[in-house]
């Protein structure tokens, strides 16, 4: 009897949605999607659909990123027992607003705000087309090699191999 009595007063909700992309309203895969309120991010499947589950009743953050595409945040509300569905469409980033982190031996790229001091630089100040041998994108942090990933990686990276 107790049971039900404490389950009978959860007041959760659940979050569903789908991220496109503004101009081509194509699927966006592996956008972050995540609450204020939640430390975890979720990222979205490759037809642009993600969940979050168990969010108590309230008024949201909803905040999504992804390289290439400006963040942005968008409010939302989670009410009792019921689903809230969302559609996002993503602007493209055409700024080319890239932050570079890292040291002399090795850098890296990223997109958005990270706790790590910044220096931001254009693109072609460290590598011009012609120097471009390939170039590599893996999505996320489960594609990424070894090398260049780290048993706390939780993104993907884009990877510049020079001539």
């Amino acid at each position: 009897m107790e049971l039900r009595l404490l389950f009978g007063e959860m007041r959760t909700g659940r979050l569903i949605g789908r991220v496109l992309g503004g101009r081509t309203h194509r699927p966006v895969a592996t956008a972050a999607v995540s609450v204020a309120e939640r430390e975890e991010a979720v990222e979205t499947n490759r037809r642009g659909h993600f969940i979050l589950s168990g969010l108590p009743v309230g008024e949201y953050e909803l905040s999504v990123r992804h390289l290439g595409y400006a963040p942005i945040s968008y409010p939302v509300s989670v009410n009792r027992g019921l689903t809230t569905e969302v559609e996002i469409d993503l602007t493209p980033d055409l700024d080319g607003n890239i932050a570079i982190r890292g040291s002399k031996e090795r850098w890296s790229l990223t997109s958005g705000v990270t706790p790590d001091a910044q220096l931001r630089e254009s693109i072609n100040d460290l590598v011009l087309p012609t120097e471009i041998a390939g170039i590599e994108v893996y999505t996320g942090a489960a594609a990424l090699p070894a090398e260049f990933g780290g048993h706390d990686a939780r993104c993907g990276a884009v990877v510049i191999w020079t001539k």
